[in-house]
């Protein structure tokens, strides 16, 4: 009877499989040798179930095209299919329920996958490293991971029947049971007639893509760097827009976004160079930092400030982007609880006061005095000195103040913000009170 470490080999038709016994009635393949150009691994070796196709076991097979892997295994190892340079098609088990990208490192002819049936998540890494023009996805696949940096380019897209997660239509492959758009995925149809614009609507139009009823979230990157598309409509039932979920589509010129929207994500339209017009509803309660950077033909953004969590984006919107509805921005400032980025957005409406309410300045002036000193601090803290000069020019920084905040400093680390407090005090409250030194 074979010993569990001793080696053994099977010669079958299309190679020769050197094999160790794992347990009773199973083996792992340690390494296969075949000069074939199609590979139909057996799901049994010496009347013993194959389970394990161990690190390593295929690598270099250079002849090789089309690989079949037994649907008894359940563990692959490190580089299984490393450097196999001619392998264009694999499939993997429907009961598999991992899958490494590593394991065909060095596949470069890699275009036809079929994905292990259980694996819950398709990598980035799949369509990063190889150039896959077709995927077929098992009954246990949740999500699809798109790349940062180029688009999917499939020619065709399987689902099986049984999995409740994923769904294809037309161009787009959705996830959560059609409420997360999680790619553009097959070129090809991109612009076709179920989803392109048809009838009066496609005059002077390019490529156009219409989500579905029911999508409530746009997925990280899932329009991103879209080669000719054009337009997107959104549906009524969108609530979030994910990371870069536009980012990097030079040619899209038009995005509807509808009331509906909660949330925008980092980058989610960084780098869409042709966009004119973005409106952002009101009900938008977060914005990523960076939603709208390098976006050079962007010349109106409507932006509720409450919506940015990152301060210096949420200054640009109120210096250099037109407003609509000023009193509902106002409202909403106030409503800020960081107060740092709540006390820079009223600076800047009191310097600019672009249809400010008399209600307005009196509440901003109210909460910039109850805090000045803390935001002063604060400013000694980031280096932005600039702003002691703009709370003296709104009066809200006077030489008490100036003192308390002195006293509060550290003249060690806060040598630069000490200065120019002092020279304020001393160049519009020198009357008031007596020179201090530290």
């Amino acid at each position: 009877m074979p010993m569990k470490d001793e080696v053994h080999v099977l010669h079958d038709a299309d190679a020769d499989y050197v094999y160790k016994l794992n347990g009773v009635r199973e083996v792992t393949v340690v390494r296969c040798r075949s000069a074939a150009r199609v590979i139909d691994v057996p799901d049994y070796i010496d009347g013993r179930l194959v389970t394990r196709l161990g690190p390593a076991s295929f690598s270099g097979l250079v002849h090789v095209a089309e690989l079949q892997c037994p649907q008894s295994v359940r563990s692959i190892g490190v580089g299984a299919f490393r450097d196999c340079a001619n392998l264009m098609a694999i499939e993997f088990p429907s009961e598999l329920d991992e899958f490494d990208a590593g394991w065909l490192e060095g596949c470069d002819r890699l275009r036809k996958v079929i994905f292990p049936g259980q694996a819950p998540l398709v990598p980035a890494q799949l369509f990063e490293r190889f150039d896959v023009h077709e995927l077929r996805l098992g009954p246990g696949t949740r999500s699809v991971h798109v790349p940062h940096h180029h688009p999917i380019c499939l020619d065709v897209l399987e689902i099986d029947d049984a999995n409740p997660w994923l769904r294809m239509d037309g161009c787009g492959l959705y996830g959560a049971g059609g409420e997360e758009f999680l790619a553009l995925i097959v070129q090809t149809t991109l612009g076709c007639d179920a989803h392109g614009p048809s009838g009066d609507d496609a005059a002077g139009s390019g490529p156009c893509f219409r989500a579905n009823d029911g999508c409530k979230r746009i997925g990280p990157y899932a329009f991103a760097n879209q080669p000719g598309l054009v337009e997107v409509d959104l549906p009524d039932s969108l609530e979030r827009i994910g990371e870069g979920a536009f980012s990097g589509s030079h040619e899209l010129t038009r995005v509807t976004i509808p009331d509906s929207v909660v949330e925008i994500g980092p980058a989610a339209f960084a780098g869409a160079q042709d966009i004119s017009r973005l409106d952002v509803p009101v009900a938008v309660h977060e914005v990523g930092a960076g939603a709208f950077a390098a976006m050079p033909s962007l010349d109106r953004l409507v932006l509720p400030a409450a919506a940015c969590v990152d301060a210096q984006e949420a200054l640009a919107c109120v210096a250099d982007r037109p407003w609509e509805t000023m009193a509902a921005c106002d409202a909403a400032i106030q409503s800020l609880q960081d107060v740092d980025v709540r006390a820079r957005l009223m600076i800047e409406r009191l310097k600019e006061p672009l249809f400010l309410s008399r209600r307005a300045k009196a509440a901003f002036e109210s909460l910039l005095a109850d805090d000045v000193e803390a935001l002063c601090r604060n400013i000694a803290e980031t280096g932005e000195h600039s702003l002691y000069e703009d709370l003296a020019d709104l009066g809200l920084l006077d030489a008490d103040a100036i003192i308390a905040v002195v006293e509060s400093l550290s003249p060690r680390r806060h040598g630069e913000a000490i200065a120019r407090l002092l020279r304020i005090k001393r160049d519009r409250f020198a009357s008031v009170q007596p020179d201090y030194g530290i």
